[in-house]
This record gives structure tokens, sequence and C-alpha cells, in this order.
């Protein structure tokens, strides 16, 4: 089911993990199928994200995906691999515990920053951050006969990938840049790619400095080397540019530049 119109995805921690995450362990059908399945933990938070859209218009990726052990022959860890592309997932916080209204245990929740690898062995804080919200009392009941013998600690949780508030600004102001902008016609970007002569600087309203420099020039051969007074020059003039008025009547009093003659 689609959302409504005027409605955004931006569940609380409650609904994420009472109203998605559980029925998805369980197998219950889902309200709304806003959270897609992915590896998160397969690759790079950059190129993980560019696969897929983004639940709302604050920068938010929601992602079902599952986790290993960190520990291959530990069947017993409870600790899972943040090991991701080039880099890994560090928590940022401890694991939090998420209470419904009455008080009752929903599941938990931790917090990750994303850090890259770097060729000299140390690592470098990006602009990723992330929430896995995990239910760890139903981890068996996610079809144990999969889990079992395997190196999967978790069948599915929650991600909600997201940027750092800093990053997430300017990723918006050049989204609503790119909505603005408006997009030339081609035949208009060819038109203004073609060289200018000056029957189209008469014609068109919007030149540059250098198209009404040109045009200065003409009118002030055109009225040194004609009979036409300024009244009828002005009656030729497209009436878009003050400028041509204001410089047909000074160069009534200016002599003409040897330099446009040549």
């Amino acid at each position: 089911m689609a959302l409504l119109t005027g409605w955004r995805f931006q569940p609380s921690d409650v609904e994420l993990l009472d109203s998605f995450l559980r029925k998805k362990i369980l197998g219950q059908p889902l309200s709304y199928h806003m959270i897609l399945e992915a590896d998160v933990y397969g690759d790079d938070p950059k190129n993980l994200t560019a696969r897929y859209s983004m639940a709302n218009r604050d920068g938010e990726w929601y992602f079902f995906t599952s986790t290993v052990r960190k520990h291959p022959g530990a069947s017993d860890s409870s600790r899972a691999s943040r090991r991701a592309g080039a880099g890994r997932w560090k928590a940022t916080q401890r694991i939090k515990t998420v209470l419904d209204s009455d008080h009752n245990v929903l599941g938990s929740k931790q917090c990750f920053c994303y850090m890259e690898s770097c060729p000299s062995g140390g690592e470098t804080k990006t602009i990723w951050l992330m929430e896995e919200f995990s239910i760890p009392h139903l981890r068996r009941k996610a079809g144990a006969s999969a889990i079992s013998g395997s190196n999967k600690l978790d069948e599915w949780v929650i991600c909600k990938i997201y940027l750092t508030p800093k990053a997430r600004k300017v990723h918006m102001i050049q989204e609503d840049l790119y909505e603005i902008q408006p997009v030339e016609p081609v035949a208009k970007r060819r038109r203004m790619e073609e060289p200018q002569t000056m029957s189209s600087l008469c014609m068109h309203p919007y030149q540059d400095i250098a198209g009404h420099y040109q045009l200065f020039s003409y009118l002030t051969i055109l009225y040194h080397s004609s009979s036409m007074c300024p009244v009828h020059l002005l009656m030729v003039v497209p009436p878009y540019s003050i400028l041509v008025r204001i410089h047909l009547f000074l160069v009534r009093t200016l002599p003409i530049p040897s330099r446009l003659i040549n």
C-alpha cells in the first residue's frame, strides 16, 4: 500500500519495531512496503543508497537486512560483524532498549557511523550514519532451522541510513536547485551557441555586454555616416535597452572613434 497524499514516511522507533520488524520476522503482512530488502553489510553506504530511492525528503533510507556473527566459530556469540564494503560501521552509542507506552520491551536500537579504511591502515570518518533496530528475543523464531548451523545471527533487522546534519543540508539544497532549474530546449541552446550577427543582436532583447558594445558601435557609425536624426534611430531601435537610447543621445556630441572606422 502506498502512502496517502501529503503523508511522509517518518516512523518512530516504536513503530519500526512493532509495526514493521516484528511482523517481518513473524511473516505477517505489512501495511506499507516502504522498507526494502537489501544487503546493508555487503557494500558501503554510498554505493548502497545510490541503488535505491530515499524513503522521504529528509535523506533517509530504510532497509530490511540480516546480520552475521563476528566470530563464525562461536555459535553462542551475539556480536554481529559490522564490516561493510571498504570500511565498517562503528558503534557510537551503547545499545538502547526501546519501550512501548506500557513500558514493555519491544527491542533494541544502536547507532553507528561509517568508517572508511585508508591505504595507510587507519580509518576516516565519513558523512554516513545508521541506526539498527533488532528484536533479540525473536531471533530464534525467524526460521530457527535456517539460522542454526550457519553464521547468520539475525534473520531480519531494520537499518535506517542517513547523512550527517551538515551533509544532509547540502544534499537537500542540491536536490532543490536541481528541481527548480529550468531545462533549456535544444533549439534554444543551439541558437545561443551559434555566433551572433548584427541582425540577431538587434532582434533579441537579452544580450551580454559584448553584444551591447557591438550594437553601440554599429549605431555610432550609422549616425555619423547618415542623415538620420536620433529620433528616427530611436524608432528602429528595439525598446528593450534604455542604454541604447541613452547612447544615441551621447553620440551626437562625441566624435566617432577612428578604431571603429577601421
